[in-house]
């Protein structure tokens, strides 16, 4: 019986750490500001871009979706008019904890690279691939600011390779809530058997108290009374 008791208060626990975890929504909308920092493959040093960066996410479960990933940036570094836009998709995991929800993804697609001078230009198109990742800060119903977001951002143009970095920050919506009200109901419930459980000092203590409640109930069929005039209970009278 003790095993017993041991056993089902590890299960409590677990469950109550599995359930009690930040809400989490179907769809994640994301845009804002993003930075720039590329590399020239040793040509000519490092240079900066501004612009944006938007995302999708689809979440199948409370830590795993898919996540499309668009961003375009522009600027005139060493006197030329570069501008470049990546289209990038893959897995994206989350740990919701309260307040917070890291983030970690993998993305992969093709990076367009145009840039321009006074008599000439040059576009290549060329596979890229993005891994990083960031914290959402949930605000209130369904926005989040997503304080920032830090991604190692290799390309291959001109048949070279660019490690480039990309930080970005904005704004969150977060639509389709699915999570949180299960979640809640699920820990309080835990939380109420756990407690249950550490209140009980003696494993006999569960029968003795069945016993103690059912002497306490009222039989249902009605009494009786003998020669004397003392009330009886008929000897097939169910206790519950």
């Amino acid at each position: 019986m003790v095993r017993k008791l041991l056993l089902l208060v590890c299960v409590l626990v677990l469950s109550a750490a599995a359930v009690a975890q930040e809400s989490a929504s179907r769809l994640d909308v994301f845009g804002g500001y993003s930075y720039f920092n590329g590399s020239t493959s040793g040509a000519a040093g490092r240079f900066s871009l501004n612009g944006w960066n938007g995302q999708g996410t689809y979440n199948f479960t409370h830590w795993l979706g898919a996540t499309a990933d668009f961003g375009g940036y522009y600027g005139s570094p060493f006197q030329v008019h570069a501008n470049d836009y990546t289209f990038l998709f893959g897995p994206t995991l989350s740990v919701r904890v309260p307040h917070c929800t890291p983030f970690a993804h993998a993305l992969f697609g093709v990076d367009r690279f145009h840039a321009s001078v006074v008599g000439g230009s040059g576009t290549d198109s060329a596979f890229a691939m993005a891994l990083g990742g960031g914290v959402d800060i949930p605000v209130k119903g369904v926005f989040a600011i997503r304080a920032a977001q830090l991604d190692w951002l290799r390309t291959n143009h001109f048949d070279a390779s660019q490690n480039n970095m990309r930080l970005s920050t904005g704004v969150v919506f977060r639509f389709g809530e699915y999570y949180c009200l299960n979640a809640q109901k699920a820990h309080a419930c835990m939380t109420r058997a756990f407690a249950a459980v550490l209140a009980i000092r003696n494993p006999c203590d569960i029968f003795r108290r069945g016993r103690s409640r059912r002497s306490d109930r009222v039989p249902r069929s009605p009494t009786t009374c003998d020669s004397s005039g003392t009330a009886t209970a008929p000897r097939n009278t169910a206790w519950w």
